[in-house]
């Protein structure tokens, strides 16, 4: 076998392998219970220590010169934030018909604090990723359904969807590209907003697009953590 086809078959194993450890994850174990080397899209869940448990995080394995780390399954829900809000002072909660929409009506200092929150409460550092390590955990995608302008389609891509809903990649996170845009953090210090999202061509929504973001609610930028792993 030659050496490209040898690392196609490499490739279509560890997807396979990857997949079939999604599938697999139910009942979401502890977080604190992996070590750093655990399975590629292994989900857990950490505990707060006012009861409760934090979102729903998968494993991503190390590579690119960044070691393993867990990043959000999906967008942060209005739902979790509103859940964080009811217990802090100054924090309004959010209205919406639908608390599984991600919540895009905050600034990223407020996503910050949540992060911050998070961190206090469950004993694990939680933040927003830089570019390097969302597009490690986005992968190469283009998803064809992500929820953003098709042409001849006027109700697509105009308003945003759950954040439980869309095709997974790899590791399982959902809406890696399209509805919500997301907040990271570039190598200059600035702060970015990648993969695309409502309002925008299907033909730019994916992991490679981003554009320089103010930090400013909007109404169509979003955001997911990352867990750094010991």
């Amino acid at each position: 076998m030659q050496q490209g086809q040898t690392v196609q078959s490499q490739s279509v194993q560890q997807n396979a392998s990857v997949q079939s450890t999604i599938a697999s994850s139910a009942p979401v174990g502890p977080c604190n219970a992996l070590a750093v080397g655990a399975a590629a899209g292994t989900a857990c869940r950490d505990s707060l220590n006012k009861g409760g448990r934090g979102p729903e995080m998968v494993v991503i394995p190390a590579g690119l010169e960044l070691g393993s780390f867990a990043m959000m399954r999906d967008e942060t829900s209005i739902g979790e934030y509103n859940l964080y809000c009811a217990g802090i002072k100054g924090c309004t909660q959010v209205s919406a018909s639908d608390p599984d929409l991600p919540i895009t009506s905050i600034s990223v200092d407020d996503a910050q604090k949540y992060a911050a929150w998070l961190t206090a409460a469950s004993g694990a550092k939680y933040r927003l990723p830089t570019e390097r390590e969302w597009l490690r955990a986005a992968g190469r995608m283009h998803d064809s359904d992500a929820n953003c302008l098709v042409s001849g389609r006027p109700a697509r891509g105009t308003v945003l969807r759950a954040a439980t809903v869309g095709a997974p990649n790899d590791y399982g996170m959902r809406n890696v590209v399209g509805n919500a845009q997301e907040w990271a953090t570039s190598a200059a210090g600035g702060l970015k907003a990648l993969g695309g999202g409502i309002g925008d061509p299907i033909e730019i929504c994916q992991t490679e697009f981003s554009r320089p973001h103010n930090g400013q609610p909007d109404g169509r930028t979003g955001f997911r953590l990352l867990r750094e792993m010991r």
